[in-house]
């Protein structure tokens, strides 16, 4: 006599369970500061762009005014920003640099006042340098908008 065997159901192989080793690493979460810092950067970028090139000499004197003022205020926040990151060392070295740009941007307006617009011009390229080294230290730390292009010390 014959049986009849119900079928088995079909069983389907687990998958493996995922250890930690198996798992991509999670992207580290980007410290407070920092990303306060590129979204200022952002920000003031936009501003920037709001002021108006001048598309006369005679305009170039109100423009590094309201640029100089603007530029100012992003370094003393930014500044601040990277004081709370805890690294004293770097916070050093940004006061330094803005001090030495905020320099510059007054010596541009000097020279735009006095009407001396071909120094004026190498002047501004001469900062290229100076931009640099602010976009080398930024890069390190993470604030990748606020990086400043060449083109930027262009009048």
């Amino acid at each position: 006599p014959e049986t009849k065997r119900k079928a088995k159901p079909k069983r389907h192989a687990r998958p493996a369970t995922k250890t930690k080793a198996d798992r991509p690493a999670a992207t580290p979460r980007k410290p407070g500061w920092l990303i306060e810092l590129n979204s200022l950067c952002r920000h003031s970028r936009l501003e920037l762009e709001e002021i108006p090139r001048p598309s006369q000499l005679s305009g170039i004197v109100p423009y590094l005014r309201q640029a100089g003022r603007l530029n100012r205020r992003l370094n003393d926040r930014a500044l601040a920003l990277v004081r709370r990151s805890g690294n004293a060392t770097v916070a050093n070295q940004f006061h330094e640099l803005f001090d030495r740009d905020e320099a510059a941007v007054q010596r541009m307006l000097t020279l735009a006042e006095k009407g001396q617009y071909q120094q004026l011009a190498r002047f501004a390229q001469s900062l290229v340098p100076l931009a640099r080294a602010e976009n080398r230290m930024l890069m390190r730390l993470g604030a990748v908008d606020c990086t400043v292009l060449p083109d930027d010390y262009r009048l």
